[in-house]
């Protein structure tokens, strides 16, 4: 399912500039290693506070490598781009490393994001992303408000390596207050964003704030219950096959991180958003069938692809109810395999379809019972 989720989305990122194809290239650190200037010595990145002479090192590196990141010379770009990135690569770097990095260039990088020239931006969002500072994510937030869906998604990306940076520190250079404002921002974001290439890197961004052990629940809670509220708000047929394959990787997300804990572990807020946004898949894939506007297909013809995302979006919705039902101390049913019935793509089976939902998220389903009591019609209304 992983690798067909993976397939699905993937075929989304044709449809952006080429502006937004280099910034993934950047992004994903397609870049050799080889380039990049060692100056600063592991000692000096993994010391647990830095000296005079080591912040005064610091300070001169970033100077060092830094002048040509706004040239017009890629290979000046690459060069200064490479050398500061490598410094941050490193697993064992400190917080007190991150944070006199940061000072020294996140003022920098801060002119970029108003040069108006898109690769210098970029460039800017991918720096401040792995530094995975404060003054940092600043340049993010500013980021997202851009009115440029490639520059929104290439700050959505940078949340997401700043969170996969704050899970791999044993000693985070947030508070966890700072990150749960991002967490915050995520969500809002969610709900407001129009694009679906942005809404998905938003989401991204979101299901790795969850793999940070001091935020699961709250990662989860905030971005399960965003999602939901986006997919509510889909009240008519099929959506487009990109917001499609952006729900479905929330889905994979959420049923991941529930299918990784046990029961205590993860909040029962968080458990019943998880729910609510399982409820509210199945009954967008319902509503997408009973309207008649997710097309027929079978495998090898071109609607097929959606109507297998859709099958997949239904499989995992489903899961995760069960999953949070498990989670939450109830008996749950056996799986009804909603998923393989939708991607049967026949009138008895998409009407088999729909009874076997109607089990999960009708007015008398499992998520109108203890211990979920969503209120009746809070998903179909029949």
């Amino acid at each position: 399912l992983l690798r067909r989720a993976a397939d699905l989305i993937s075929r989304m990122n044709v449809l952006r500039s080429c502006v937004f194809a280099a910034a993934l290239a950047i992004s994903a650190g397609l870049v050799p290693s080889a380039l990049a200037q060692a100056d600063i010595t592991p000692d000096v990145r993994r010391s647990a506070q830095l000296s005079t002479d080591q912040t005064a090192l610091v300070q001169r590196f970033v100077k060092d490598n830094s002048g040509g990141l706004g040239s017009d010379n890629p290979q000046s770009v690459r060069r200064n781009r490479v050398a500061l990135l490598e410094q941050l690569a490193d697993p064992q770097a400190s917080p007190a490393f991150r944070v006199e990095f940061s000072k020294a260039l996140v003022p920098l990088l801060r002119p970029m994001l108003s040069s108006g020239a898109d690769m210098a931006i970029i460039n800017a969002l991918v720096l401040a992303g792995d530094l995975a500072t404060g003054d940092s994510v600043a340049l993010l937030r500013d980021a997202l408000k851009s009115p440029k869906p490639a520059i929104r998604y290439q700050a959505a990306f940078g949340m997401r390596r700043t969170f996969e940076a704050l899970a791999a520190m044993a000693t985070p250079t947030m508070r966890n207050d700072q990150s749960e404002e991002i967490v915050r921002e995520l969500a809002t974001r969610i709900s407001a964003e129009e694009d679906a290439l942005v809404v998905d890197g938003l989401i991204y961004a979101g299901i790795e704030a969850a793999r940070v052990p001091t935020l699961r629940s709250f990662a989860l809670a905030r971005i399960a219950g965003a999602v939901a509220t986006k997919v509510k708000a889909l009240t008519g047929g099929a959506g487009s096959e990109q917001l499609s394959g952006a729900l479905l990787r929330a889905s994979v997300g959420v049923r991941d991180a529930l299918s990784s804990t046990q029961a205590g572990q993860t909040s029962p807020e968080a458990v019943k958003a998880a729910a609510e946004l399982g409820g509210r898949l199945i009954a967008y894939c319902v509503r997408g069938v009973e309207s008649k506007s997710l097309p027929m297909a079978q495998k090898g013809e071109v609607d097929y692809v959606i109507r297998e995302l859709y099958a997949q979006l239904a499989t995992t919705a489903e899961t995760i109810v069960l999953l949070a039902a498990t989670l939450q101390g109830a008996t749950p049913p056996e799986s009804r395999k909603i998923g393989e019935k939708l991607k049967a793509s026949t009138t008895i089976s998409d009407a088999s379809f729909g009874e076997d939902a109607r089990l999960l998220v009708g007015r008398t389903g499992l998520l109108s019972k203890a211990p979920f009591s969503f209120d009746p019609g809070t998903f179909l209304d029949n």
